[in-house]
């Protein structure tokens, strides 16, 4: 098991949505001290902090680059998308739907 990235307690949302993207890929994952931002004051506060840690050692660098091309995508301009599985509108920035986990189709289908 390796962390291979923190996040700030306001960015629990953005924990689950990278465990879940690397979830799509295959990659198991999990966060460590998601709920702990309620203890913030008594324990040390950088130890409330949500940790995203990969169960096998091996699947790390590919965790790294995946987390790393989806931060370097130009999120702003990709259309908000419709999963086939669920129906759910997914916003554009997501390669997998943020209801089902059902990965981004090939073509997308119009969110209309």
């Amino acid at each position: 098991m390796k962390k291979i990235c923190s996040f700030h307690p306001s960015e629990s949302a953005m924990a689950n949505m990278f465990r879940r993207i690397l979830a799509v890929e295959g990659i198991a994952t999990f966060i460590r001290n998601e709920r702990l931002g309620t203890a913030m004051g008594e324990i040390p506060f950088v130890e409330c902090f949500p940790e995203l840690w990969v169960h096998e050692d091996g699947d790390v660098e590919r965790a790294q680059e995946i987390l790393a091309a989806y931060k370097s995508e130009d999120i702003e301009d990709t259309p908000a998308w419709r999963c086939p599985t669920c129906g759910e509108q997914v916003d554009g920035a997501l390669g997998a739907c943020w209801c089902c986990e059902s990965p981004r189709p090939e073509e997308d289908e119009p969110a209309g």
